[in-house]
């Protein structure tokens, strides 16, 4: 569950800071750029409060996040970004170099966001996704994507023709969990069973890819998506501290756009290895999400969810949840839209993964009602 932390404003005036360099350096050359984007939310649930949300609602639920870019040379950019939540506190999210080779080879070196799926890259900038919350593949509290990599990653584009182009993605290093470090980490109720399974650090190796074909069709791509962690045990649950195993992720993702539809399904698999004699852990998750752009400024969109947090546990409400969602997106500007969503959701995984609500003792059937402003500049 996130921490809530004090000095809050602290928080918001180290990302006030940053922004005022960053347009300072604008104003003296234009190889530098600046960037910024947040929302604020309003959840409210009618039981199994998650992330705060409970029968009075909260706004507690908000983000700030300022991107800065500096080109280096014809070749070569420096990129960062800070983010800030009332929750999460302030730290970078990622900081990196790239260098392009060519028109089709890409370097990146430092914490770089994991290509993995569709959303991930641009996870925090909330106006550019559909929904309040986000499809429940990438929740934090299921632990089924990590933030970022500290290490080298490669970008190559083969292009095929009249056949599109497929874009392969590659990296290597150490996990990069800002968000994390900024809190305690309470994996959920499969992981402690498997003994206090570290989380959270940025010293565990990382490797993994992403394939994209872009094809023929406009708008229409599929994607391929795999990760591997090195794992390690700490004391506790009578483990004995530094056994190691792999922990892997694969994803298969479709997305498809045109001028009326914005189309997105993905399914991803998770596995924890069993160690000191304790049983694998595996845990799934997909969704489909479906929007309309035919009406002028609204884009009204139908989700549903399923995830299962520990598949020998699929029958039990504290290891999944089935949530159907139905709701708006309203464009107030191009920078600047509302949304509103209600979710009606069976089993209650997630409140669970969160340390909200204990295992057994939720609701099965339950409603949260989420409302967002997200803006850009």
């Amino acid at each position: 569950m996130k921490s809530k932390k004090l000095g809050t404003w602290r928080h918001w005036a180290a990302a006030a800071t940053l922004a005022t360099c960053a347009s300072g350096a604008m104003a003296q050359e234009d190889r530098f750029s600046f960037h910024g984007f947040g929302n604020q939310d309003f959840w409210k649930s009618s039981s199994n409060s998650f992330d705060g949300s409970g029968d009075k609602g909260t706004w507690d639920n908000n983000f700030l996040a300022v991107d800065v870019s500096a080109t280096i040379n014809d070749r070569s950019k420096a990129w960062a970004q800070l983010e800030t939540s009332t929750n999460g506190g302030t730290f970078f999210t990622w900081f990196f170099v790239d260098y392009n080779f060519n028109d089709d080879l890409r370097a990146h070196v430092g914490a770089v966001k994991f290509p993995i799926g569709i959303y991930n890259e641009y996870i925090d900038a909330r106006a550019l996704q559909m929904s309040v919350l986000l499809p429940v593949v990438y929740s934090q509290e299921a632990d089924l994507v990590h933030d970022a990599y500290e290490g080298v990653g490669l970008d190559y584009d083969w292009h095929l023709g009249s056949s599109g182009k497929i874009v392969l993605q590659g990296y290597f290093g150490n996990n990069y969990s800002p968000a994390a470090a900024s809190g305690p980490s309470v994996p959920f109720p499969a992981q402690q069973q498997q003994g206090d399974l570290q989380a959270g650090t940025n010293d565990e190796r990382t490797f993994g890819g992403r394939v994209t074909w872009e094809t023929p069709v406009n708008g229409l791509r599929f994607l391929l998506s795999a990760n591997t962690v090195l794992i390690e045990t700490t004391a506790g649950n009578g483990q004995i501290p530094g056994q190691t195993g792999y922990e892997n992720r694969d994803m298969a993702s479709v997305d498809y756009v045109n001028d009326t539809l914005d189309v997105k399904a993905e399914i991803m698999n998770h596995r924890v290895p069993g160690l000191s004699g304790y049983a694998d852990l595996t845990s799934r998750a997909w969704y489909v999400q479906v929007g309309y752009l035919g009406i002028d400024r609204w884009t009204p969109y139908v989700q549903y969810d399923n995830l299962v947090t520990d598949t020998s546990k699929s029958s039990d409400p504290s290891y999944y949840e089935r949530d159907f969602v139905v709701g708006t997106n309203f464009k107030i500007r191009d920078n600047l839209n509302f949304r509103v969503e209600e979710h009606f959701n069976h089993g209650y995984a997630l409140p669970v993964a969160a340390g909200e609500t204990e295992v057994d003792a939720g609701k099965a059937t339950w409603n949260l009602f989420a409302a967002s402003v997200n803006f850009m500049f």
